[in-house]
């Protein structure tokens, strides 16, 4: 059997007849496991049950706030009739924020064709922070003075950003018509300048509504050239 996985410790196999004595090789993919089975089964459609356990660190991984589960798929499903996989958490982790590939199954049973080559992905936690330290280089090659621009992370539906340090200040700082906040700069001529912005941003997994105008709404959905919005199949993905 292989197995797509980082590491593994700690293997443990058994049978109704006792413990099976197992060899692992270490592959480019992950590793190779064999396993000595005390009896053969013998004749056709004859079953042979046994239990396979091991741990790995490769699956569940601490990203802040946010933990994070990735079960890697099957890489030959055909070599197998059924396929379950059941994911249980510590009542810690809370309920999970998403879960790919969709399930409606609240014990978060996935079966051979949802597992399929493409794994399991689930993610425990609504919102991860981060601190940021930001450079901008900025330099005037012109023979005049100009007012240059730098884009700030911005508030979305995703993310609230908070702006701790922006060294040197800014000379005015404004909001433009996407939302996006940009501090402006006077450079004199041949004149190079580093902006450091410095702070923190919270990310949400899930993003939050936002109601919109109706001149937003015709804003965002009128047909432009780069914006196909009449075409029919961006109207039926719409719908």
């Amino acid at each position: 059997m292989e197995f797509c996985f980082a590491q593994i410790s700690n293997i443990k196999a058994s049978d109704e007849l006792g413990p099976i004595n197992t060899t692992i090789n270490k592959t480019p993919e992950g590793y190779n496991l064999s396993l000595a089975l005390n009896k053969k089964a013998i004749g056709l459609g004859t079953k042979l049950p046994f239990k396979l356990e091991f741990d790995t660190e490769s699956v569940a991984k601490n990203s802040g706030s946010v933990w994070e589960i990735n079960i890697p798929g099957i890489a030959n499903p055909a070599n197998f009739s059924s396929f379950v996989v059941t994911v249980k958490a510590p009542n810690s982790f809370g309920s999970p924020s998403i879960i790919k590939p969709v399930t409606t199954n609240k014990d978060l049973t996935f079966d051979k064709e949802q597992l399929g080559k493409s794994g399991i992905s689930i993610s425990y936690g609504s919102r991860q922070n981060y601190d940021f330290n930001l450079i901008y280089h900025l330099r005037n090659t012109n023979l005049y003075p100009v007012k240059t621009e730098i884009a700030l992370p911005p508030d979305t539906n995703y993310q609230k950003s908070f702006i701790n340090q922006i060294s040197p200040r800014p000379n005015n700082v404004i909001i433009d018509s996407d939302g996006n906040w940009l501090a402006q700069y006077n450079l004199s001529p041949m004149q190079k300048e580093d902006i450091k912005v410095v702070g923190s941003v919270e990310l949400n997994l899930i993003p939050k509504s936002e109601a919109i105008t109706k001149a937003e709404l015709k804003e965002f959905t009128t047909q432009t050239k780069y914006w196909q919005s009449n075409n029919p199949k961006i109207q039926k993905l719409a719908n």
